[in-house]
């Protein structure tokens, strides 16, 4: 049988195996510190809401209960006009219903800067705004 050379079986010698024994134990010690405790931890994850007329379809289809069909539905109904809330949304694409739009609640937000003016006829019918001085 042939003699170990001074490096050892793996060919680190002995300073390099306790540099990586205390690199290796370092390591653990700063993982320990970090890890929640067993209890859980107090961190969640955001709840993103996205708006559903200017989100790529792709991402409506991740939302709970938004099957390939009722994405397209949605996708259609909000190129012919946006959503201004979710029970617009509930009243034009079919297929959406109550339990949908309880699943859809948390995640969909209409934001009413991006919508667009009335037509000039809506605008007559609704009349002066209250908040012009």
């Amino acid at each position: 049988m042939s003699r170990l050379s001074p490096r050892g079986l793996w060919g680190w010698n002995v300073p390099a195996r306790c540099l990586l024994l205390l690199g290796a134990a370092c390591g653990a010690m700063g993982l320990l510190t970090v890890t929640p405790p067993r209890g859980g931890s107090n961190w969640s994850a955001p709840i993103l809401r996205v708006d559903p007329n200017t989100v790529r379809p792709e991402v409506l289809g991740a939302l709970p209960r938004m099957g390939p069909s009722l994405v397209r539905a949605v996708v259609a109904e909000r190129g012919m006009a946006p959503f201004r809330s979710l029970d617009d949304m509930d009243r034009r694409v079919r297929r959406v219903g109550p339990a949908t739009v309880a699943a859809l609640r948390p995640y969909l937000g209409f934001d009413p800067a991006e919508r667009p003016a009335p037509p000039p006829f809506l605008a007559r019918v609704a009349g002066p705004s209250r908040h012009t001085p």
